[in-house]
């Protein structure tokens, strides 16, 4: 992280292209430049102090998660090749386990059935194989070979085909006795490569079998992804040809265990030392914060220069916690400065952690875990959701209760009720069609209109004093709002929606609506009608980025809408 290098290419304001830097000075100038917005901005200090005090990173694990390392290793000469491509994939299958092995039985060319313990490892097997796009299977034409690959066939529907030359080393008089009782006549025939006791066949000729046989499949299947199904000393013995190792490298090698599945690529580009193709890569992961900081331009289809890493990069925000500010956010903007010479994003928001009504942090042990998925089937996921934002303003733990939820659970009833006033007294709809949330069903077949905005409606509404001023009461709402979700308050704009709509907008001005449309000054009446349906419109949108479940089910039921749907409606000026 401190080692010097030439940037190629740079857009970091700071770092300027074909300039010396490190990986330290791309992240630290990345924020301190401001080309980076760290949101709240008291968590920037965290960040300088985690990159000042940064240390060299090892980008590998040994653990089988995340992306393999693109690095592979030609299984001729040992040299190495890096981000090849990959041709196409072999990958060599043991039989599962037989009665015979369970009962130490020399099987040779004789035969013995899959145990069920060895037809479950098979299917493990078959699932690792599962999405590789198999092309073919090619098995030893014996039953145990033949019991595999038809299990595998069946798990990948692929099209098996039986090879005689694929099969176990002939056992000759040695088949059906015990290992012990082999040994004991015919000695260690793993000791001897081109001599054998009795009619057993010689690690050689057994060598040259099934190594023919796979070259001749590779010739004519080369450009798919192939499964071959042998047996162990017929697979240990390939990987001793493809590897060039010796007799006494190969007895080094560990056995083939049951189903075990070993994988070989083919690369497009020959090995640039030997000229062969066969390769196997490296079994080692790249380390989760790696692979996971490559992901603003991997997933946009870099290294090639695609529209989408050309329009959508760098994007906007990223919002995450802010436990990982280092561990994550740093880690993408290392690498994006590395691979790209850009920024990853140009803001940062960090949520705070959720935590119980106590403030403890949420645990199993504890007791004290609030089932989202439950709390939605009971509540709602629009209560669930604003539960976890009003009050939490950026980078402050929330404390979560099921009373809370609840509590926003009656917040969408009101919203409802509002709704169904303010249809019941318009000119234009009636709320015949409009039922509470607990009715609501995703089946319905509400009747949508491209009809235009209440405010641009081509009927000429004369609007009171009052009522303009009430519109423009709920529009400079609009302004707040707004201004504080481009600020990252989030937490602000809906606290002031949930204000405005439940006691400025339900409890005030619907209750004096009341009295106003019950009298006899029709004018005034539809001045108000008007006027409640246009505040009805403006919180509709304004709340739906909140609450987007709620307030598109009644969206789907207003007569007089800009849009079909409310997410693509024009927001609120």
């Amino acid at each position: 992280v401190n080692k010097e290098f030439t940037i190629p290419y740079s857009e970091i304001p700071g770092i300027e292209s074909q300039s010396e830097t490190t990986l330290k000075r791309i992240m630290r100038a990345a924020v301190e430049n401001g080309a980076v917005k760290i949101v709240p901005e008291r968590f920037e200090r965290v960040y300088y102090n985690w990159i000042d005090n940064l240390r060299d990173w090892c980008i590998s694990r040994q653990i089988w998660y995340g992306h393999r390392i693109p690095v592979w290793y030609c299984l001729g000469c040992k040299h190495i090749s890096v981000d090849a491509e990959v041709k196409s994939k072999w990958f060599l299958v043991r039989h599962g386990e037989t009665e015979g092995n369970i009962k130490e039985i020399t099987q040779g060319h004789s035969d013995s059935p899959l145990t069920a313990e060895g037809r479950k490892q098979v299917k493990m097997a078959a699932e690792k194989l599962k999405n590789q796009d198999i092309g073919i299977i090619i098995s030893s034409d014996l039953g145990r070979a033949r019991e595999t690959a038809e299990i595998i066939s069946e798990v990948t529907n692929t099209e098996v085909v039986y090879d005689p030359e694929l099969r176990e080393r002939h056992m000759g008089q040695a088949e059906g006795i015990t290992y012990q009782e082999r040994r004991d006549r015919f000695g260690s025939y793993l000791k001897h490569y081109d001599k054998t006791a009795g009619d057993i066949e010689t690690s050689q000729k057994l060598e040259e079998r099934v190594a023919k046989a796979f070259a001749a499949h590779k010739n004519t299947h080369g450009h798919r992804n192939v499964v071959i199904v042998s047996h162990g000393s017929s697979l240990r013995l390939l990987i001793k040809n493809i590897r060039k190792l010796t007799f006494e490298e190969t007895a080094q090698l560990p056995a083939y265990q049951n189903a075990e599945v070993l994988s070989l690529d083919v690369l497009k580009s020959p090995c640039t030392n030997c000229g062969g193709d066969l390769f196997e890569q490296d079994p080692d992961t790249l380390d989760t914060w790696f692979s996971s900081g490559l992901w603003t331009f991997s997933t946009l289809g870099w290294p090639n220069k695609t529209d989408d890493l050309i329009n959508y990069h760098p994007t906007d925000v990223l919002e995450t916690g802010y436990d990982i500010l280092f561990f994550w956010v740093a880690r993408m903007i290392l690498m994006t400065g590395f691979c790209l010479g850009q920024i990853p994003f140009r803001n940062v928001y960090l949520h705070g952690l959720v935590r119980d009504a106590k403030g403890r942090k949420m645990s199993k042990s504890l007791g004290n875990v609030l089932d989202p998925l439950l709390m939605t089937e009971k509540y709602g996921a629009d209560a669930a959701r604003l539960s976890l934002i009003i009050g939490a303003a950026p980078g402050n733990d929330v404390k979560l209760s099921e009373d809370r939820v609840r509590g926003y659970k009656h917040f969408a009833n009101k919203i409802w009720n509002i709704t169904r006033f303010v249809l019941e007294n318009s000119d234009t709809a009636s709320s015949a069609s409009l039922r509470g949330p607990s009715e609501f069903s995703a089946v319905d077949s509400p009747t949508s209109t491209n009809s235009p905005s209440p405010r641009l409606a081509s009927k000429a509404v004369s609007l009171s004093q009052i009522d303009q001023e009430l519109i423009s009461e709920a529009e400079d709402v609009a302004k707040k709002v707004s201004e504080y979700i481009d600020s990252f308050r989030l937490d602000l704009a809906a606290d002031t929606l949930y204000h405005f709509i439940w006691h400025r907008f339900a409890d005030e001005i619907i209750e004096e609506s009341k009295e106003i449309l019950k009298g006899d000054d029709s004018a005034a009446a539809e001045s108000r009608r008007y006027t409640l349906y246009v505040i009805l419109d403006i919180c509709l949108k304004l709340l739906h980025p909140f609450m987007p479940f709620v307030t598109e089910a009644i969206w789907q039921r207003l007569p007089n809408k800009d849009r079909e749907l409310l997410m693509i409606s024009k927001w609120p000026s």
